[in-house]
């Protein structure tokens, strides 16, 4: 599966919630830290058990970014 994620741009994408499996939303968001690195912060919620994740991930680990 190939996203298309634009930089600096919220994406929203549905996602299965790995505590009740109902339908949830997971918000991406690439970024990048000056003298640092480029970063891509992950958000999941789930509007039927109230399950939360958060995640801060290296785009390089993605594959995203150069």
């Amino acid at each position: 599966m190939v996203l298309s994620i634009d930089p600096n741009k919220v994406s929203v994408i549905d996602s299965e919630c790995r505590a009740c499996g109902q339908a949830g939303q997971m918000r991406i968001l690439p970024t990048n830290i000056p003298n640092f690195r480029e970063i891509i912060l992950m958000s999941f919620a789930c509007p039927h058990c109230g399950h939360t994740e958060n995640d801060v991930q290296e785009a390089a680990e993605l594959g995203v970014g150069a």
